[in-house]
């Protein structure tokens, strides 16, 4: 089995989920596997909010970017609330793409660039 290319960890919070991944080189492979691992648990403890932190380089290309933030939005559960928070040196690109594709797909997912105004709109109404 080869070794992971990320360190995904979780964390259950007195009112969400908080997830974080931290990576250091980054691809879609590397993506998908992150986000399939954080799907299956998102699932298995039916959490409804989750704030995920992604700790990674960045991308190759924008179109990448687009391809996880479909990704993300077409296996999320309907129900659950996400705030993203990016720490990459990409994170305009991916607020960006996550909020243009949330709003598009009428998903409750919004992207933030810090911490504190993530978890102020997961814990609001």
């Amino acid at each position: 089995m080869a070794p992971k290319l990320y360190d995904l960890t979780f964390e259950d919070r007195p009112d969400y989920l908080y997830a974080c991944v931290q990576a250091d080189v980054i691809s879609l492979d590397i993506a998908v596997q992150y986000i399939n691992e954080l799907m299956a648990h998102l699932r298995q403890t039916e959490a409804t909010k989750l704030l995920f932190v992604r700790e990674t380089p960045m991308m190759i290309s924008a179109r990448h970017y687009s391809i996880v933030g479909s990704f993300i939005l077409n296996m999320l559960p309907i129900a659950v609330r996400v705030a993203l928070v990016d720490h990459s040196p990409s994170h305009r690109i991916v607020v960006r793409f996550i909020n243009t594709e949330a709003r598009e797909k009428k998903r409750d997912v919004r992207a933030f660039e810090l911490f504190d105004e993530a978890e102020s709109w997961l814990l609001g109404n």
